[in-house]
């Protein structure tokens, strides 16, 4: 149990993380009067146009004592870049990563799906494993559904024989497989012909998992990674892939990245969590919709915006700020609210 007085500058309180930024100077329309929760207390007088003339002073207790349960894959982040032509910069990294305590790693992205710029290996998968076992994670590894490492079209054969490697004949014991990754993006970046549906994907999806399944029976399929388009209408592909494959799909997952790189403000960071819950909403709705409630959620990859490139980050909540930092703790606590299976952010290693 921790007891705390504070006594900070007016300020906008605000977001799950309940931040108290020293140095602003608005606060809340409401904020003029006392409001009384648990054992603290809370206060500001306001000026005009709603700007506070006195410090805001709070009580604030926070207690363990009633904790929450949290599942042991829920905090997850993804194995990027093992790229040997870019610097592997992973390499060597799992001293600091172990201090994470990682729930679940995750071995995805286009690059293992495309084999670009090189080919995610057997080689660079059992450096993948040795790697997540190092730092306590949970794995999760992508099977291809693009091309296999000759740079052909991947087979459910190809597929077969990858749970056959990992699970079989180096008896890694990987419990966690994906197929494929962001295939709703897959028609607009050349990578599918036009047409290229949902359907389409759940048929190939389907294909994949029975071989996966027929050589390890234990195995939970992840899916379908979509980028965006869990939407309505057309921009729905979640739907349909549920009513089609979520029969052959132990753990629905899409990924998140909210804001483009030039909408990081640290008020739109701020305001995302209200946002993100309406979107955990909609997902379980689509869940119940098409009986796959019972079903655990999960956000394989997020993060505030989808580009990391440090050149491109020049805004307030670009990815490596405070407020960026702040949006994870929001991010992370909303998914807690929402009881996901895990939520793996974007990524180890990032320029």
């Amino acid at each position: 149990r921790i007891d705390t007085t504070m006594v900070v500058g007016p300020c906008k309180v605000g977001a799950a993380a309940l931040v108290l930024l020293a140095g602003c100077d608005s606060v809340p329309e409401s904020a003029g009067a006392t409001t009384q929760a648990g054992s603290g207390t809370a206060g500001a007088s306001s000026g005009a146009a709603g700007i506070a003339s006195e410090p805001l002073e709070a009580d604030l207790t926070v207690s363990g004592a009633a904790p929450t349960p949290v599942g042991a894959t829920f905090f997850g982040q993804n194995y990027w870049s093992w790229v040997p032509e870019w610097g592997d910069p992973v390499a060597g990294v799992e001293a600091q990563t172990a201090e994470l305590k990682l729930g679940l790693l995750r071995a995805g992205g286009a690059n293992n799906d495309r084999q670009d710029p090189t080919a995610f290996s057997l080689a660079e998968i059992d450096d993948f494993l040795a790697f997540a076992r190092q730092v306590g994670a949970e794995p999760l590894l992508q099977v291809p559904l693009l091309e296999n490492t000759a740079g052909e079209a991947a087979t459910a054969q190809d597929a077969a024989d990858l749970v056959t490697y990992v699970n079989v004949t180096q008896g890694f014991g990987v419990r966690y497989f994906s197929i494929g990754n962001e295939p709703d993006l897959y028609e607009e970046q050349g990578m599918m012909p036009a047409g290229y549906d949902a359907t389409t994907f759940c048929a190939t999806f389907r294909e994949l998992a029975a071989a996966m399944r027929a050589v390890d029976d234990t195995i939970q399929i992840v899916g379908p990674d979509l980028s965006w388009k869990y939407q309505s209408g057309a921009n729905d592909w979640l739907t349909p892939f549920l009513q089609d494959c979520g029969d052959v799909t132990d753990i629905v997952a899409v990924h998140r990245y909210p804001l483009a790189p030039t909408a990081c403000t640290d008020t739109a960071a701020y305001a995302d969590s209200a946002r993100y819950r309406t979107v955990l909403t909609h997902l379980r709705e689509i869940l119940s919709a098409t009986g796959q409630e019972n079903k655990p959620l999960a956000i394989t990859e997020g993060n505030i915006t989808w580009d990391g490139d440090p050149a491109n980050g020049t805004m307030a909540a670009s990815p490596g700020t405070v407020p960026a930092a702040l949006w994870v703790a929001d991010n992370l606590g909303v998914s807690l609210e929402a009881g996901l299976h895990s939520v793996a952010y974007w990524s180890l290693s990032e320029g």
